[in-house]
């Protein structure tokens, strides 16, 4: 409850308790009602309102362009004047806006709610407050009113520049959403501050060790963070994060709040898809928080995001609805015909392109991925991955090309669909990135699905991982997965810092997370032991040491953030040799440019290939080709390759060796190099030349 909600019934029983009060004490009353309850902000709220034309009349109040309320003393005695009033209030709307609009009678006690049904209003819905009566009564029976608000049948195309335009940074959608993410923010910190850390201090970690100069960023940050030194303080309080300067932390809990916002737009989108108006409706009244963390969806079968992920925080706090609520109205202005990578425009929007470029993070243009896609999937069979898959983009056209050849042999049912989305698998370290290329998967399939029978489970297969975990392994453990047979020795794949993950390289991903689900119960119901006797010993050492781990993790984080850990990031050496086809866009980012532990990676990729540049070239030698090497090792042998690499890769000084390497037909065969530097428009910001590459892998 917020801080201004519990005096709520009090106040209007007070008020009509006087021997003498008016109409405008209760079109007051209500104002404050709205803007406590549901942060409608003064700047959404229009009293007075003049009606022109031959329904003459005024509104006295109307709330965000698409509700009107005429106020009363004593509803029951003026009751026919209030409908004329409402009647004039919902005509005014409906021309007006895009949105069917909803009209309300009340004198505060009693309320009634009206739409136009066929030019008449109709009363659909109306409640009657007691004293005795919650706060929670009354938004509970407002909010079942206020669904009612429906968008108009001509909705508009949700293409990508238009979710960007209606959730921009400078556009209200954002600053409400925003002021209520730093509102459940400060809530958090005060009373209960590891429902917050444990998911941004990992976060940061995570980033800080994977990202080049990633605090640097979160500097710059701070010059959009202004309202955060408060938050920023508390957080230098703790013992992890008190070495990082007051600029470092308010700009990355900047970056958090953005990253979160885009992470409950895109589960908020998925929840509407797959539920539909009412069903979001019910769910924002019954369990606003199953929207923020993906209950809503998954326990029907829809897998988007991960139930403990960095980005349920909101859902810990006291007001999950005013935030889920936020994001579902201006997404329903739209239809529900999502065929684009509808995030794209809007993440350029949210995290500026300085940022991008620092974290080598580049949108492929869709008609390069359609360019790649169709040059390496020849087969409707074709198991596909992109290791750095960003918001999806390949891995949509993926899903669209498997099925198209499919569909060249027969007539697609729904079990084909399941079995071709099983066969397509991503890998992202960013997490937000891999919310984003679940939830576009997901609409993928979902289009597709149309007019077929449904399936029982959609759970798109893509991990929040690190493609370079591979070249940071051992020459004893890289034999290990050589080998990795029936039996083989457990391995520890470092996340952070201060995390690993244990690694048995037998396992498939879906045997992963079945023994974390099992050793996560186990510990959050204190159940006693394990019976493992009849399991084989690599599996009972491979169990002992998660439940080590996920104890160590809870220890240190404070809540089961390490199931989203332990199912996520051990994942990149299990798929090792298991693809047809190995797509994407790597990061771009020159040996000048990267920090110290992503050099060391580039050396030791470099040497293990024998690229290795010559002295005089070493700082213009792209992190990119170390990327397509790590990456080839998910590559089955005879199985294809294809990247947008910058330009450079192909006619600079600094690659010739790994040119020499592609052209030496002993570890790949060329199939095809595409020198894009004259199309136009330019593929990619700031014109970098790029070129697309496609070869064979043969070892």
């Amino acid at each position: 409850m917020a801080a201004g909600d519990s005096s709520i019934i009090s106040d209007l029983f007070e008020i009509r308790g006087r021997r003498t009060f008016s109409a405008n004490d209760i079109t007051l009353w209500v104002v404050d009602t709205f803007r406590n309850l549901f942060g409608i902000t003064a700047t959404q709220i229009r009293t007075e309102v003049i009606i022109r034309g031959k329904s003459r009349g005024r509104a006295d109040l109307v709330v965000q362009d698409s509700i009107g309320i005429e106020t009363k003393h004593n509803l029951i005695d003026e009751l026919d004047d209030a409908k004329i009033q409402v009647e004039r209030i919902l005509r005014k709307l409906e021309t007006e806006g895009d949105i069917s609009p909803v009209g309300i009678a009340t004198d505060g006690q009693s309320w009634q709610f009206y739409v136009l049904t066929e030019g008449q209003p109709f009363e659909f819905h109306s409640f009657k407050l007691k004293e005795s009566s919650s706060v929670d009564d009354l938004r509970n029976s407002l909010f079942v009113g206020l669904t009612a608000l429906r968008y108009q049948k001509d909705r508009p195309h949700p293409t990508a520049i238009a979710i960007a335009e209606a959730f921009r940074t400078s556009g209200p959608t954002f600053k409400e959403a925003r002021t209520r993410l730093i509102a459940q923010l400060t809530y958090l910190i005060n009373k209960q501050p590891v429902e917050f850390t444990s998911k941004f201090i990992p976060w940061f970690e995570l980033f800080s060790f994977v990202y080049n100069n990633f605090q640097g960023r979160c500097a710059a940050w701070a010059e959009y963070s202004t309202d955060l030194d408060a938050i920023a303080s508390k957080l230098k309080k703790i013992d992890t994060l008190n070495s990082l300067s007051k600029p470092v932390l308010e700009g990355g809990v900047e970056l958090f709040i953005r990253h979160t916002y885009l992470a409950l737009l895109a589960k908020t989108l998925s929840a509407l898809v797959t539920l539909g108006e009412d069903g979001v409706a019910k769910a924002l009244l019954s369990d606003p928080s199953s929207i923020i963390t993906g209950e809503a969806i998954s326990k029907i079968g829809v897998s988007i995001s991960d139930e403990n992920d960095f980005f349920v925080w909101p859902a810990r706090g006291p007001s999950p609805q005013r935030i889920a609520g936020a994001l579902t109205r201006p997404l329903q202005r739209f239809s529900d015909d999502y065929t684009d990578d509808v995030f794209r425009h809007l993440y350029e929007d949210v995290v500026d392109s300085a940022t991008r470029h620092e974290l080598g993070e580049f949108f492929t243009p869709k008609w390069i991925a359609q360019l790649i896609v169709r040059q390496t999937i020849s087969k409707h069979s074709d198991t596909v991955i992109d290791p750095a898959c960003g918001s999806g983009t390949f891995l949509v056209f993926a899903l669209r090309r498997k099925a198209e050849l499919l569909a060249r042999t027969k007539h697609i049912e729904g079990s084909d669909l399941e079995e071709l989305l099983s066969q397509v698998s991503g890998i992202d370290v960013n997490p937000l990135s891999v919310t984003l290329a679940r939830t576009n998967l997901y609409l993928a399939t979902s289009a597709l699905l149309k007019g077929r029978e449904q399936i029982a489970e959609i759970r798109p297969r893509i991990y929040v991982a690190d493609t370079f975990v591979l070249p940071r392994f051992t020459d004893e453990q890289q034999k290990q997965l050589e080998e990795a047979t029936s039996r083989s020795t457990i391995i520890h794949v470092p996340v952070t810092p201060n995390i690993s993950a244990p690694v048995l390289p037998r396992l498939t991903p879906d045997e992963v997370n079945k023994w974390v689900e099992l050793m996560g119960r186990h510990l959050e119901e204190h159940s006693g032991n394990l019976h493992l006797e009849a399991l084989d010993d690599d599996l009972i050492e491979f169990l002992h040491s998660l439940e080590k781990t996920m104890s160590e993790l809870r220890k240190k984080y404070g809540d089961n953030l390490w199931k989203f850990v332990l199912r996520n990031y051990g994942i990149p050496p299990l798929l090792r040799r298991k693809f047809d086809v190995v797509v994407g866009n790597p990061p771009w980012l020159s040996f000048r440019e990267a920090k110290e532990g992503i050099k060391e990676i580039m050396e030791h990729i470099a040497n293990q290939y024998a690229v290795k540049p010559s002295v005089q070239t070493k700082t213009s030698f792209n992190l990119a080709v170390a990327f397509f090497l790590a990456s080839s090792q998910f590559a089955k042998v005879g199985g294809k390759i294809g990247f947008v690499f910058p330009l450079s890769v192909i006619d600079s000084p600094a690659h010739s060796p790994f040119v020499g390497l592609l052209l030496g037909k002993k570890l790949f065969a060329l199939e095809g190099a595409y020198d894009l530097q004259d199309v136009t428009p330019h593929p990619f910001p700031h014109d970098l030349p790029c070129a697309v590459i496609i070869a064979e892998v043969r070892g």
